[in-house]
């Protein structure tokens, strides 16, 4: 047990996603959304609004971005809520109201072309992020797995992803094969 906690601590240190069990992954990725609380806090101190929402938006959101791509979205559920809401009070302490509702929080987190501040909630991403990321490295796994349901299946049994996921995996396959199938017809 103790060779396996040390495992799982140093590979959370050495690679930039955690590694391991979903009880593990959940709480690593909490404790990164939870390490930008001192940069929002000192987002607030700054003398320039411009500049604090332009941190905000480039340095403290692609904290999560990351791991939505690379973590199922099971594991950032709580991680995600703690992000979104750090995301939202550094915005309302940083433009200087009181409170915000919903209309206007909606608004800012359009993108910038839209309208918006480009403010992305990582729960509205995780699920697009990590299928994208999957389909994208999926052509290497064949090799390995010589099918779908072999990796799926081999994936809930080591327990590194529920049994929810699954179903959205056979999807992202699915739909990998689709827009193969197109490229190579458009391609010919």
């Amino acid at each position: 047990i103790c060779l396996s906690v040390c495992l799982s601590v140093c590979l959370s240190v050495c690679l930039p996603t955690p590694v391991g069990k979903l009880v593990f992954v959940c709480s690593q990725c909490i404790e990164i959304a939870r390490a930008g609380q001192r940069l929002c806090c000192e987002l607030m101190k700054l003398n320039s609004r411009q500049s604090s929402v332009l941190i905000l938006r480039h340095c403290h959101i692609p904290r999560l971005n990351y791991l939505a791509r690379q973590v199922f979205p099971g594991a950032l559920e709580e991680a995600g809520i703690i992000h979104d809401e750090m995301t939202k009070s550094s915005f309302v302490g940083i433009i200087g109201f009181s409170h915000l509702d919903n209309t206007a929080w909606k608004q800012a987190t359009l993108k910038v072309k839209f309208g918006g501040f480009g403010l992305t909630q990582i729960r509205q991403i995780s699920y697009a992020a990590f299928v994208s990321s999957w389909c994208h490295s999926i052509s290497k796994l064949p090799g390995r797995f010589p099918s779908m349901t072999d990796l799926v299946n081999y994936l809930q049994k080591s327990e590194l992803v529920p049994e929810s996921i699954g179903s959205t995996l056979m999807s992202s396959f699915g739909c990998y094969h689709l827009c193969l199938n197109q490229y190579t017809m458009k391609k010919a």
